[in-house]
This record gives structure tokens, sequence and C-alpha cells, in this order.
């Protein structure tokens, strides 16, 4: 497809995530976290870009749910849902998709996406440079103009007027107007109660817009379509600000800083590969720089090894007075290695198999607990799953040991089903993020390898199952 005169192209990323994650079955990456959205919004993306090749390109997310719209109206979307709790962590990890890609992230907090999305729009008008904003979402048909049109790529069609016509009824300048009239639920914008879309449509039709439909009143016929009316003006003018999308929002990044080269091929790739995404790999452009393999030591240089211990041993913990004595030896030296031991760690349900425990170089142990008997004993009845919870709540808990885990926040949802909460903590994954950012993965096993030339055991290796 050749370059398109609306060559300014900015994505609604909401869009494309809540639409993947419908649309995909479940999905998880080697580390066990949900990205069935991150890797659809990926595949939409590069396929937006292969088809369209943008001048310009910015992905705009909402900030937060609280904008300057309860400001006018409190209950404003008081009822919608929150996402999933599977969904909740992907918005982050298509945040850092974006980084990894070299996608600019466009936000503003205060202001919801769209008005983003029409501020945008409206600058670049201003210049008589053509913007296509890619969305399925109707609110945007306001803003269709001679050079703003919508990319809906569920449908892959293009939407200018005509099409907002088709949907509306009326110009895309009176969108605002019907929807002040009929209002949206989704969204607890109330509108008028009893007016529906077609009567909407015949009122815009007849009197052009809201102003003049309430100068003109006591010309609307019948008489009780002019009584809602008259009832629920409060609410229609509320609600036309409301739906109104602002366009003069302070421009989150420059335009001049927009310009589309391209993406960072090796942080992408290494993105894809840190959550398994091999199929989008194959898709990248192949006229970006050779692939590199993460063992490339001119990309990857390694990590000098840590000293490791000469002759490390490993506990199997099976009674209560041995579990007393490594947690006092955590409280001696001030902190507390742990890993949960638990076959989805990210799932509300997911059994507890065994945790693993270590106080210092070559000092560790693992508790083996059987999943079926998980809320009265472990897999030795000499030692119970209530004197284990017991013994390292208050340990757990204790603000003088330091406890130091990966990927805590997800092994933190199994500990906390059962009452157990870790503070203070360092998290070796986010730790790893920050020094390394996208140059290579950050699971447990790649760490341990690259930084200590260490292979990660199983837990059977040490219970002999």
């Amino acid at each position: 497809m050749p370059p398109s005169p609306f060559s300014h192209y900015f994505v609604d990323a909401s869009g494309f995530i809540f639409r993947a994650f419908h649309a995909l079955p479940p999905l998880l990456n080697p580390s066990g976290e949900p990205v069935g959205a991150v890797y659809g919004f990926l595949s939409m993306m590069l396929t937006l870009l292969k088809d369209h090749h943008p001048q310009k390109l910015g992905i705009v997310f909402d900030v937060g749910r609280l904008t300057f719209r309860q400001g006018l109206f409190k209950d404003y979307k008081a009822h919608r849902l929150a996402p999933p709790p599977e969904l909740v962590g992907q918005f982050a990890l298509v945040r850092e998709s974006c980084r990894a890609f070299g996608w600019p992230i466009l936000e503003r907090e205060g202001f919801e996406a769209d008005d983003v999305l029409a501020s945008y729009a409206h600058f670049f008008a201003q210049k008589g440079e053509g913007v296509t904003l890619v969305s399925s979402d109707k609110d945007l048909m306001q803003l269709v103009g001679p050079l703003t049109r919508l990319w809906d790529p569920m449908k892959r069609q293009e939407i200018r007027e005509p099409q907002v016509r088709e949907k509306f009824g009326v110009a895309p300048e009176q969108v605002v107007d019907i929807q002040a009239l009929t209002g949206d639920p989704s969204d607890n914008v109330p509108g008028v109660r009893g007016i529906g879309i077609k009567t909407a449509q015949a009122l815009i039709q007849e009197f052009k817009n809201l102003d003049t439909l309430y100068e003109n009143l006591d010309a609307v016929a019948p008489p009780r379509r002019q009584e809602l009316l008259r009832t629920h003006r409060a609410e229609a003018f509320v609600s036309r600000d409301l739906v109104t999308l602002a366009r003069d929002v302070t421009l989150p990044v420059s335009p001049d800083l927009l310009d589309f080269k391209g993406m960072a091929f090796s942080t992408a790739q290494a993105f894809l590969q840190h959550h398994g995404f091999k199929t989008l790999i194959h898709r990248l452009p192949q006229d970006s720089p050779a692939p590199f393999t993460l063992t490339d030591p001119s990309i990857l240089p390694p990590c000098p090894p840590l000293q490791a211990a000469a002759s490390p041993s490993f506990t199997l913990i099976q009674d209560k007075e041995l579990l007393v004595d490594w947690l006092d030896e955590a409280r001696r030296v001030g902190h507390l290695a742990l890993h949960v031991e638990s076959p989805l760690s990210s799932s509300p349900t997911a059994p507890l198999k065994g945790i693993a425990l270590a106080t210092g170089p070559g000092r560790a142990a693992y508790i083996p607990l059987a999943p079926h008997t998980l809320d009265s004993h472990t897999s030795d009845p000499k030692l119970v799953w209530e004197d284990v919870l017991a013994l390292l709540k208050p340990v757990l808990e204790d603000p003088s040991v330091l406890k130091i885990g990966h990927h805590l926040k997800e092994q933190g949802r199994v500990l906390q089903k059962y009452g157990l909460t870790l503070t203070p903590f360092d998290d070796t994954l986010l730790l790893s993020y920050v020094l390394h950012g996208t140059q290579h993965p950050h699971t447990l096993d790649f760490l341990a390898q690259r930084t200590l030339n260490h292979t990660l055991m199983i837990p059977a290796q040490v219970t002999g199952d």
C-alpha cells in the first residue's frame, strides 16, 4: 500500500489491548505472566506498519481513570468495571513493548487518550497535514474532517465523512449533539432519558445542533418529546460537555520527535524472545539489521560471574525444629531469599507446591508442600501447614529482614492467599530490568546462567521425587 496522504498515525492503545485480550486465547510467557493482550497488540502494530508506512507515529495511552470530566459530572464512568486481573499487568508490558520497539508513548495526566488523539489531530490539521487515528472508537468520529480520518483496524476500513453520516445520520461536527441527546450508558453519560438514536438524528437533522434545538424547543413535536427535552435540559448540555473531546491538550511529546524511521530492531527482538513470541520475531521487517543472538558477546557482554560457594549444601526441611533454625539464621544475617514453587503463580487458585529458602551463598533449603493436603499437612506429617504458616509469617513481615526474590509480584499473589505478606523486599527481576532494560531476558534461569554461570535445580533434585 503506498503512503497515505494521512501520513501521521496515532494509535489508540487501549482499543488494541482490549480487542486482543478478548479475541485471543490466554497466553503465558516463560515466566508464567499473562501476555495474550501484549502479543495481540504487537501483532496488530506490525500489520499496521507493514501496510501503511507512516511518516510519524505515536501510541496513545490513558494515564488513569480520573480526568477533568469527573469535575463536570462526578458519576462519569463511575459504573465502569475494572479490567480483569489477568489484563491489568499487561498494560505495563504493552508500554514496555513500545519502548523496546522505539514507538513514542503519548499520554497526559487529567485527560483521556481520546483528548490526546484529538489534540494531535487538531495540531496537524492547523498545519495542513493529514492524520490517521487508528481506532474503532465511535467517539472519535467527531474528529473526522478533510485532514483527519479514522482507520478501523478490525474492519480494515477507512472512516471519512460518508461513513460517519451512515453511522450517525449527521456530519462529524454534529456527532456530539447526537451523543448529548442519547447519552452513553457504558460511560455513564446521562443524555436525555427517553430519546433514542433515531429521534436524536431527526432532531439534529432538523435543528442542526443542541443550542438551536433548545432555542426552538416550542417547535418540537410531539408534546411528549418536548417535555422530555425540557425536563432533562441540564443532562443534555452536561452530556455534550462530557463527550466533546478536548483539542487543546498540551502535547506530551513534540510533534518534531515523532518521525517514524523504523523500529529499534535489537531491543524489539530481545523483547519478543524474552516473552516467547517466536512467531512475531519472523514478522520483523527483513530490511532491519541482521538478527543477533543473545549469546553474541559483541551485543551482550556477559557479567563477571560472582563468587560461588565452594561446597554448596541443600537442605530438605521436614520438621518444625529445622525450620525454626533456618528462620533464626535469617534474622541473624538480616536477609532471606525465597522462591515460591507454584505451576501458575499468576493464577488465584494456583497450588503451592513448596517454598525454597536461602540465607547466603550455598545455604539453601526447600520446604516441600503436598498440594492435595495444602491446608492441613506437608508431605511429612511432622511438619503441618499451620506450623509453616505460623513460623514464616513473622519473618516475612519483619522489617529488619530483607526478603529477596525474583518476580515477587506474582509469587506474592500466591502467598497472600494464605495471609503472608512480603515486606521489605528486593526483586531481582526489577533490578535486572532497571540495569539492562530490554537488552536481554530477565528470567531467573537466564540471569542465574549469565551472572553466576549456574544452572538452576528443580525441586525433584532436592526432594528425590
